[in-house]
């Protein structure tokens, strides 16, 4: 994991804007910008993210968690 200060929820600041998505410059509004930001991203990495989640699915029809990291026997 890393930190990007960039890309986390701050009432201080606006979401970021992703190419070919600007943000209104006339929104002020957290929440408005918030729902916005959820929008672009959901419209930029949607697919990719649903795929990934159909992937999981098929290998655990069930979710019951069969999809797990290995215990690492090294330790």
């Amino acid at each position: 994991m890393t930190f990007q200060h960039v890309t986390l929820l701050s009432p201080h600041r606006p979401p970021q804007a992703y190419p070919g998505r600007p943000l209104p410059p006339e929104l002020t509004d957290s929440g408005v910008l918030r729902g916005l930001d959820a929008e672009n991203i959901n419209a930029l990495f949607g697919a990719a993210l649903n795929t990934n989640r159909d992937r999981v699915l098929e290998a655990d029809p069930d979710g019951e968690g069969a999809v797990t990291m290995p215990h690492r026997q090294d330790r």
